[in-house]
């Protein structure tokens, strides 16, 4: 029985390969899906959809930003959270400016993890990024240049769970799979059933511990 539903329209670019899937799929019987040609087709067919379901999850890519111009708001505080707006892990600040003065260096300090940064109180500032709308300017890489294990798998379980649904049927019991909304029903009893299911709810663990508190989509 063919999934319905499945992703929305993505770039066509993957997180994991091909063989990642193939892998998860060993053993399965696919003759629904066709021969192993057809097989690797429906997956790099996938794969586009997958990555997209995923960040939409996540709020956020998994990609490298070299270069980034980044403008926020000043709080009146000792840092900026840039993770706020799903900018993370922060690999290097290569400017940072305040009301159009650049900020040495030496003044301040990244937390790349976090995603912050954080003034000494001994700088020009005075340990504070003084209030305003937008006066606050970034060139900023960060990123991931390879996407994090966790991730390049959820994608691969995400395209492995709809190609089984489609090749195993009535085998698989499943009767409505929309990897988007992470949503399976299926029957009691079906023999794959259960292993879609938890693919891709798997998936969508691995992408929510992406998010922040107050994250939004980049």
């Amino acid at each position: 029985m063919v999934a319905e539903g499945i992703f929305g329209m993505g770039l066509w670019s993957s997180y994991c390969s091909t063989a990642d899937v193939l892998r998860l799929l060993a053993g399965y019987d696919l003759s629904g899906v066709g021969d192993s040609d057809q097989v690797q087709t429906r997956v790099q067919e996938l794969m586009a959809a997958a990555r997209c379901a995923l960040e939409h999850e996540a709020g956020r890519d998994f990609l490298y930003h070299a270069d980034d111009e980044v403008v926020v708001d000043g709080k009146g505080r000792d840092r900026l959270i840039l993770a706020a707006s799903g900018i993370y892990p922060v690999v290097r600040i290569q400017e940072l400016r305040v009301g159009g003065e650049v900020v040495p260096a030496d003044e301040y300090v990244t937390f790349g993890e976090e995603g912050t940064i954080r003034l000494k109180e001994e700088g020009k500032l005075l340990g504070a990024f003084p209030r305003g709308v937008m006066n606050v300017h970034l060139t900023v890489d960060w990123g991931y240049v390879t996407a994090p294990a966790d991730i390049a798998l959820a994608q691969a379980k995400l395209v492995a769970a709809e190609v089984l649904a489609e090749g195993t049927g009535t085998q698989g019991a499943v009767s409505s799979l929309r990897i988007g909304d992470y949503a399976v029903s299926y029957d009691e009893g079906g023999e794959n059933a259960g292993t879609v299911l938890r693919w891709a709810s798997e998936a969508r663990k691995a992408a929510r511990s992406y998010r922040r508190i107050g994250l939004v989509a980049v």
